[in-house]
């Protein structure tokens, strides 16, 4: 081999570097936000939720997919009602003719059902990313802290109000009742 072919050879593995470190460093490497998921950080003033899909032909459908998901882990945080049953069952088995097939016999079933509900006013979509190997969508959705308090001070407020409205028509459906039972006695007197 040449000097010049050496040359050549050499500088080919060294573009060959070169390229692949570009190439690489402009691969989209995984947001930390995926790996450490959805919560509230008060010392950032927020609450995060990352929302998962599997990745479909259709763009559109896993972008709202993931979308909602993300918006649904924020409701988690905001407001969770959980139901739990635990059923435990033991028995024993007792043979009083051959005491060494003497048994137990367990079962324990558990039943959890989560519902959540919020209104999110306010959050948004702040970052994407694709894992192209896993074929998996991942955004990330936020919502400011001071704004959830804001929407549950309103939910509050307007939760007293309706309580306030059907209190004053219970009273007043209760004197209307006692005027008509009034009228009736009068008219039943003849006046």
């Amino acid at each position: 081999m040449t000097r010049k072919n050496t040359e050549k050879l050499a500088t080919a593995f060294i573009s060959f570097l070169i390229l692949g470190s570009i190439l690489y460093s402009c691969a989209k490497k995984e947001p930390e936000w995926v790996r450490k998921g959805s919560g509230a950080f008060p010392q950032e003033q927020k609450i995060y939720g990352v929302g998962v899909a599997n990745q479909t032909p259709s763009e559109a459908m896993d972008r709202t997919r993931c979308d909602t998901r993300a918006r649904a882990e924020l409701a988690k945080i905001l407001n969770t009602y959980v139901a739990s049953l635990v059923t435990d069952f033991m028995e024993n088995n007792r043979d009083f003719f051959n005491p060494e097939k003497e048994g137990l016999d367990e079962f324990t079933q558990s039943i959890i059902k989560t519902v959540t509900e919020a209104t999110l006013v306010g959050s948004q979509i702040i970052d994407r990313y694709i894992d192209e190997k896993k074929k998996i969508h991942y955004c990330l959705a936020a919502l400011e802290i001071n704004n959830a308090l804001m929407n549950l001070a309103d939910k509050m407020r307007e939760a007293a109000r309706q309580q306030h409205r059907a209190l004053v028509k219970e009273r007043s459906d209760e004197m209307l009742k006692k005027l008509d039972e009034e009228l009736k006695k009068k008219t039943e007197r003849g006046f």
